[in-house]
């Protein structure tokens, strides 16, 4: 691995293996081929499991965290706004995965974004071996979105769920914050990232349809950088502005029920 690659993971990535309690979540492992092994935590909306419910009553959900984020504290979402127990929804249960890459939590092999593709493709197998009919949606908060693209592109996704989405390499290249501390190379650290995780690249050739979740306020990802990908997203999308909303920063509740709408607008494309 050359010197601007170890710069491009230590300036994007910020892995960490510390213990952290993942509540009610169940702890799964996928044993690669070459020996790595990728940690997954399960949580689950319904009776998953029912003998009762068929495959396309059950939906499944790929999540992948962001910079900073481990599986241990992945929740339902947006499970609970999907699933419903009456006749208003096609699912009746839902199962939630989420990975954590390599170098975080337990997952074996060092955190590199040269990992991110090979990570994923074998993660996806996985899931696709034991859920081979139930529908799948792929969900990716902030630099989760550049592997969520990479799935809208390559496999058979039904939907995607992005928020903050970063088009990565043009992003540091581009921002004074990737380049004041390291005399302008931004633009030589960007030229590192894997070209297969290049979302507008990726955004361009997607064909499922996808819900954008933006901050307006996102200081991290700016909105002018999100519209990039909604511009060209090849596949349906609709999006949802967070107003006045940081990087991070929880839905007001005055907008809760265009939220509810944009779910339902979502939950559509999973049923249609």
């Amino acid at each position: 691995m050359s010197l601007l690659s170890k710069l491009a993971d230590r300036m994007i990535l910020c892995p960490s293996t510390d213990p952290i309690d993942p509540r009610d979540n169940r702890r799964e492992i996928v044993h690669c081929e070459d020996g790595i092994i990728i940690e997954a935590y399960v949580s689950t909306w319904g009776d998953f499991h029912s003998s009762t419910l068929s495959d396309n009553e059950k939906l499944l959900v790929l999540k992948i965290p962001g910079t900073g984020g481990r599986a241990e504290r992945s929740t339902v979402h947006p499970c609970e706004l999907i699933v419903a127990d009456g006749e208003n929804s096609q699912f009746k249960a839902a199962q939630v995965w989420t990975l954590n890459h390599r170098g975080y939590g337990q997952s074996t092999g060092p955190a590199a974004l040269n990992h991110f593709v090979s990570t994923i493709e074998e993660f996806w197998t996985f899931m696709g071996q034991r859920f081979p009919n139930e529908k799948k949606l792929v969900t990716g908060n902030s630099l989760g979105c550049i592997s969520a693209l990479y799935l809208a592109r390559h496999k058979n996704v039904d939907s995607i769920l992005i928020r903050n989405p970063p088009p990565l390499a043009r992003l540091i290249a581009d921002r004074p914050r990737y380049n004041a501390w390291n005399f302008g190379m931004g633009k030589f650290i960007a030229n590192q990232i894997p070209a297969e995780l290049d979302s507008l690249a990726n955004a361009s050739m997607s064909e499922c349809p996808a819900l954008l979740v933006t901050s307006e306020k996102d200081r991290v990802v700016p909105l002018k950088y999100q519209q990039e990908i909604m511009d060209i997203y090849r596949g349906p999308m609709k999006q949802f502005v967070i107003q006045g909303a940081g990087h991070a920063d929880r839905i007001p509740p005055h907008q809760e029920s265009e939220y509810l709408a944009a779910i339902d607008w979502l939950s559509k494309t999973l049923t249609g």
